[in-house]
C-alpha cells in the first residue's frame, strides 16, 4: 500500500473540502493528484474531543463528515484506516484527543498554551 496522513488536530477538526489548500484540504483537485501519485491507503484522523463535545454528547454531523470523507476516497480508489488519533493525551498536556472535561484534574504537569491548568 502507498499511503498519506489525514489528521487534522484542532476545529473545526477535517480538511477543507470546498478550497484547495496546499496542507488542508481534501478537495477533489488533492484526491486526483493523491490518486495519480498512486495513493492506496488513507489514515484519517478521529479526535475524541471532536467526537464527544460533552460527557454523553455526540457530534453526529462531524461524524457524518468523516463519513462521506471515507466515502470520497473510495470513490478514488483508495481504503481509509480511521485513526483514534491522541497526542499527549489532551490540549491540558499541550497534545489533544481526549476531551477536556475527561482529563484530570489534579495533573502535576499543564499546558501553558492553554486556559486548562
Amino acid at each position: 500500500m502507498h499511503g498519506t496522513n489525514v489528521v487534522v488536530k484542532a476545529a473545526p477538526y477535517l480538511p477543507n473540502t470546498e478550497v484547495w489548500d496546499p496542507i488542508m484540504s481534501i478537495t477533489e483537485k488533492d484526491l486526483k493528484l493523491m490518486q495519480e501519485w498512486g495513493t492506496t491507503i488513507v489514515r484519517l484522523g478521529v479526535l475524541w474531543e471532536a467526537t464527544e463535545r460533552s460527557p454523553g454528547v455526540f457530534d453526529y454531523e462531524y461524524l457524518k463528515k468523516l463519513e462521506d470523507l471515507v466515502n470520497k476516497f473510495a470513490e478514488y480508489g483508495m481504503v481509509t484506516m480511521l485513526d483514534n488519533h491522541q497526542d499527549l493525551l489532551s490540549r491540558k498536556l499541550c497534545g489533544e484527543g481526549m476531551p477536556s472535561f475527561y482529563t484530570p484534574t489534579d495533573l502535576e504537569d499543564y499546558c501553558p498554551w492553554t486556559l486548562v491548568g
